[in-house]
């Protein structure tokens, strides 16, 4: 069976006041059903045995002048077909009877079934706006231009990132925006007929650029781009991005070269531009210390080959002609020579500028004198622990393991007391051991004469130059 509207009764019953049915009209559904045999008998007679009792009553309620209802009443047609059928009953008024309404089960459940899905879609589309919106705010939130959207209406904000809020000279607690603001009083007075103007031509054209000048005082001019956004009928929103002109992207990179200037002045590797000859035109503090001089002013205009190689050594020119040659040079290896006489080992790298008409070459210069100290205490060492293993044969290999051990122990124990500038307690639980164990062993191994107390500076170089891998 189908139905031509789930809307539509399936079965009405005009009654008397004593439920004889008067008259009985079918739905779509039961137009092969022979209803009108049921003229002139009981509705009680017309269902299942079950039934009747209820029905019994619903037509007594309805004889009341109440409202009624019942559901899941088998109903026996004509035809033998049995239909599960919910029914409401009404009176009609004073001796004119009653009426009853049936409408299948299934077709309720159809409807509610429905309307489960009506509500499953709702849902599921709340939670992809909900989706959309929470992007949404996260890329209005991180974007790093200002972004402000108003009501283009009556000009206040609805919404404002944290980069707008800063421009327009927000507190910090109002980073979110502060909603419901007229934006054109957060703007200076010459500015307000510029915004006006633009909001004008977007509403227009749905786009529209101009130019903001006292967003931060003498800043100079920011560049304003205007977009209509469709929102409910009769009003709109626009969307106002904020972003620096020309003079002022130059600016801001001006504020950066000086922060890069500041790091590399306090990087702890010497950092050098020469020229096309090697003529130092830049240096840090890490450089200055290498070459033992007094300043920079000491440095600039010198070449960097004074300073550079073994006396007598070509190593500028190597430089010069891998970078003129490859474009850069990694991981050379050479000294530079203190302006007192000391001798540092380095490793160089150095990248020179694409432009050749105006070569200037960067040179970083990394002390890796520590490095090769350690790497010689351990080549002393392991020099020393061959010598034992010579001893194979000649004695036995207890002893040979236990002098082999001895040996390492005590290394390590002289290692612990120079690393803590001879701080016997700080030694000790560098080495995990009680103060009275470590005095034994200092016993043992003739270290007990406490090295001089070295400068704290010089034991953070040592904890450093222990850092490096091997």
């Amino acid at each position: 069976m189908t139905h031509a509207d789930s809307s539509e009764p399936d079965l009405t019953l005009m009654l008397n006041q004593a439920g004889v049915i008067q008259q009985a009209v079918g739905g779509c559904a039961l137009a092969g059903e022979r209803l009108s045999d049921w003229i002139g008998q009981p509705w009680v007679e017309t269902v299942h045995d079950h039934a009747r009792a209820d029905i019994g009553q619903l037509v007594e309620r309805a004889r009341q002048g109440d409202i009624a209802g019942i559901g899941h009443v088998a109903q026996l047609f004509p035809s033998g077909l049995v239909l599960p059928l919910e029914y409401t009953t009404v009176r009609l008024g004073d001796g004119a009877g009653m009426i009853a309404v049936g409408k299948q089960s299934r077709a309720v459940a159809q409807l509610q079934t429905r309307l489960l899905d009506t509500q499953r879609v709702l849902e599921q589309d709340y939670w992809k706006l909900r989706s959309v919106e929470t992007r949404y705010r996260m890329l209005l939130d991180s974007a790093q231009d200002a972004l402000i959207t108003i009501e283009s209406h009556d000009l206040r904000i609805a919404e404002i990132n944290p980069p707008a809020s800063r421009l327009l000279g927000l507190a910090p607690d109002q980073a979110l925006g502060p909603r419901d603001t007229y934006l054109p009083a957060l703007l200076a007075n010459a500015d307000r007929k510029t915004l006006r103007h633009i909001v004008r031509r977007a509403r227009d054209h749905g786009l529209a650029n101009g130019l903001l000048r006292h967003l931060q005082g003498d800043s100079g001019p920011w560049l304003a781009r205007t977009s209509l956004i469709p929102a409910a009928p009769g009003n709109a929103l626009l969307q106002l991005q904020i972003t620096a002109t020309a003079s002022q992207y130059e600016q801001t990179q001006a504020a950066d070269a000086e922060a890069h200037a500041d790091l590399i002045e306090r990087s702890p590797d010497g950092f050098v531009v020469v020229d096309q000859a090697g003529m130092m035109l830049s240096v840090n503090a890490a450089f200055v210390e290498l070459t033992q001089e007094s300043g920079p002013l000491a440095l600039l205009g010198q070449s960097l080959g004074r300073w550079l190689g073994r006396p007598g050594n070509s190593d500028l020119t190597v430089l010069l002609a891998s970078v003129e040659r490859f474009g850069r040079l990694r991981l050379f290896s050479t000294l530079i020579r203190g302006g007192l006489g000391s001798e540092t080992e380095v490793e160089l790298s150095a990248a020179g500028e694409c432009d050749v008409g105006a070569r200037r070459i960067v040179v970083l210069i990394r002390d890796v004198g520590r490095k090769l100290d350690r790497t010689r205490a351990d080549t002393t060492l392991q020099t020393l622990i061959d010598d034992c293993a010579q001893r194979l044969g000649k004695a036995s290999l207890r002893s040979v393991v236990d002098e082999t051990v001895a040996l390492v122990e005590r290394h390590y124990v002289d290692a612990a007391l120079r690393l803590t500038a001879g701080n016997r307690t700080a030694a000790a639980q560098l080495l995990g051991l009680s103060r009275q164990s470590l005095h034994t062993k200092l016993n043992r191994y003739g270290l007990d004469q406490a090295p001089d107390a070295e400068p704290a500076a010089h034991a953070v170089e040592l904890a450093a130059a222990n850092a490096l891998p091997k």
